[in-house]
């Protein structure tokens, strides 16, 4: 139950970067556009291309990583809350009477 807990808890966190790296591809992308509008990029500006594709990679990483997580930690957190008990566990006490030909009594017994 706890490490579902953790992985749900990271799910935020990794669509916070996919997110991130898609506005930065984005950002990249609108500024050669900006820059080059036909499209043509001399070669000395071919650099720019890959260094807005860079962003492609963490955005599926952080992503699929992060439906993974949830995918995951769901089901262990619903798994694992069935085998925690309610509450903590409860001493009981009985009294138990016996008897037999000779004589007979009570038994005081306490389970905890």
């Amino acid at each position: 139950m706890v490490a579902g807990i953790i992985m749900v808890s990271l799910v935020p966190v990794a669509v916070l970067g996919a997110l991130a790296a898609k506005n930065s591809q984005e950002k990249c992308d609108t500024a050669l556009e900006r820059d080059y509008p036909d499209h043509r990029l001399p070669p000395s500006q071919r650099y720019r291309v890959d260094d807005c594709n860079s962003y492609a990679v963490p955005l599926y990483v952080l992503g699929i990583g992060g439906a993974v997580l949830a995918a995951v930690g769901v089901p262990m957190i619903i798994y694992g809350a069935k085998s925690v008990p309610n509450g903590p566990p409860t001493a009981t006490l009985r009294i138990l009477p016996w008897a037999n030909p000779e004589a007979g009594g009570l038994r005081l017994r306490l389970e905890l």
